[in-house]
């Protein structure tokens, strides 16, 4: 009878052929090559280098650059605060006001009565006396010098014809102008005096 073998693991042997040593061979293939150079990428800048801190001096600055050069293409430079062309403009305020308080008072007096504006009249005289207003808010001088005309010369024309009106039909002590007449007649010229000192100050700056 032939004794059956055992092969223990350390008499089992690998063939040279086996799979063992293919992976020996390739290892040894993957060694021996020479490695490639690495290629450095460019590193792409993140957004974060793209965004600028806040600066509010340099914002401010900005705001302030823009808000010259509308001045400047309006004519002249205006201050910060109101009134932005100094006296002429803060006295516009006061000859709207009173072209206001004109357009409500009594217009002519007659035989010891007051009679009041007409409808179409005060409307006229409430418009010169926002024109005026609006020369007096304004930050451009060009705007303020045109709506101070606009307004002074709306109110001296209308108190003109309302006199030239009231003197054709009774040429007498017993028909005069009220007080409102007289107010927005003073006002507008009061407002055209300003207007000229707008234009003085833009001619100078």
């Amino acid at each position: 009878m032939v004794e059956a073998q055992t092969v223990g693991p350390s008499t089992r042997k690998v063939s040279p052929e086996g799979p063992g040593a293919r992976f020996e061979q390739l290892e040894g293939r993957i060694t021996a090559r020479k490695p490639h150079p690495t290629v450095r990428r460019r590193e792409r800048p993140s957004r974060r280098h793209y965004l600028v801190p806040f600066d509010p001096a340099v914002t401010f600055a900005r705001m302030a650059t823009r808000r010259e050069l509308r001045h400047a293409l309006s004519g002249a430079r205006a201050y910060e605060r109101w009134p932005y062309f100094g006296r002429p403009q803060k006295r516009l305020l006061v000859a709207g006001i009173a072209m206001w308080i004109g357009a409500l008072l009594p217009w002519v007096m007659i035989l010891g009565q007051s009679l009041r504006a007409a409808p179409l009249a005060l409307s006229w005289a409430l418009w010169a006396g926002l024109m005026t207003l609006a020369g007096a808010s304004v930050r451009w001088r060009n705007i303020a010098t045109l709506s101070a005309v606009l307004g002074g010369g709306g109110a001296i024309y209308l108190t003109t014809w309302q006199a030239t009106t009231l003197f054709k039909a009774c040429l007498s002590t017993q028909c005069l102008p009220g007080p409102g007449l007289v107010l927005l007649l003073a006002a507008g010229v009061f407002a055209l005096i300003q207007a000229l000192g707008l234009f003085r100050g833009r001619s100078s700056s």
